[in-house]
């Protein structure tokens, strides 16, 4: 399996918490906050579960996943010449599978385990080489994805549970990749 490692800075996941709800104990919230908190995580796991209890459960209801996803602008130097990739998005995210997650509260630790089928990676490059020049768009197609993901929690100033400098291990069984104007280069 071939692998890559990604670190997200950036990227943020929410978990509905009232502001009310964020104190040092349980028995510090009133008893309408707690009342209140329970029936939206109780709601929150009924949602799941129906979700779950489908054959073969894609997605995750209520996570607002990007598809397509903008990925920034990239450039890449070695030792014959330089690439840039612009207008590159990325197509597939919504259709993971989770293998699995696990959360240690005490320790304000997430990890999660995803499967994705395929990955369509599409945008625009340039090469350039002591040579010549050659530019076009791309298409990167990842098979059978797996990916770990590992973050840490911060309750955010509203009393949002927040997930933050993610960590990703990203390993796919294939590859397919399709650079249009690239001449006597491939």
């Amino acid at each position: 399996m071939n692998s890559a490692k990604t670190r997200l800075n950036e990227t943020t996941w929410y978990i509905d918490v009232p502001p009310q709800a964020v104190a040092e104990s349980v028995t510090e919230m009133s008893p309408a906050i707690a009342q209140q908190t329970e029936k939206k995580l109780s709601e929150t796991v009924m949602a799941m579960l129906e979700h779950f209890k489908q054959p073969d459960p894609i997605g995750l209801p209520g996570v607002p996943v990007p598809d397509p996803m903008d990925i920034p602008n990239m450039k890449h130097s070695f030792s014959v010449g330089r690439m840039q990739f612009f207008n590159v998005k990325l197509y597939g995210l919504k259709q993971f599978r989770i293998h699995h997650i696990n959360a240690d509260i005490s320790a304000m630790k997430v990890e999660a385990a995803l499967t994705i089928d395929k990955l369509d990676v599409k945008g625009n490059y340039t090469l350039s080489t002591w040579l010549s020049r050659a530019k076009g768009p791309f298409t990167v197609k990842l098979y059978q994805v797996y990916v770990v993901a590992i973050a840490s929690l911060e309750v955010s100033r509203n009393g949002t549970l927040e997930a933050q400098d993610m960590d990703m291990d990203i390993k796919f069984q294939n590859i397919e990749m399709d650079f249009q104007g690239l001449g006597f280069f491939c």
